[in-house]
């Protein structure tokens, strides 16, 4: 499920790495990861639904306590894309970075033409990197505190009770 929701054209196109993942490199991903400390997937569900992906990164260190994250998201789902249902589990995730995991603060490098990814992190609180990510630039490096996600959770959280 997860590899053909990456192999779609509509999750890829925004994807640092494009090309058409196998069956072969996906299990050899999955066995890859199960074990390591340095990130966390998910596969996002609503209503018991599966409806995405995410993850939390660190390239150096264990992922708990870490100094700094990168977050990753998609919402597979064509029905829930673009509504306010999209930002629950980005929610989630950040609220479980902060809370449990103790990270101190979550970095997310978005593709310059991505403008709905760059709209949809501004509105989790994630604030633009005064300097440009050092791998392209055709990214655009957004930083978010547990300051930042607190705002944001609280804003978006008044505005589901209305």
């Amino acid at each position: 499920m997860v590899r053909r929701w990456r192999n779609s054209p509509q999750i890829s196109q925004f994807m640092l790495n494009q090309h058409e993942i196998s069956p072969e490199e996906q299990i050899s991903w999955f066995n890859k990861i199960k074990n390591d400390e340095k990130q966390a997937q998910f596969v996002l569900y609503y209503k018991e639904q599966p409806i995405g992906a995410g993850n939390l990164k660190n390239s150096g260190n264990k992922l708990y306590n870490a100094k700094t994250a990168e977050s990753g998201y998609y919402i597979a789902s064509e029905k829930y894309r673009g509504t306010f249902v999209a930002f629950l589990p980005a929610l989630l995730m950040h609220e479980y970075a902060f809370t449990e995991l103790k990270i101190k603060k979550l970095i997310a490098n978005v593709k310059i033409d991505n403008s709905a990814a760059i709209r949809f992190n501004e509105t989790l609180g994630y604030i633009k990197s005064d300097f440009e990510n050092s791998n392209s630039n055709n990214l655009v490096s957004m930083q978010l505190s547990p300051e930042s996600h607190q705002k944001s959770f609280e804003k978006l959280h008044n505005f589901s009770l209305r």
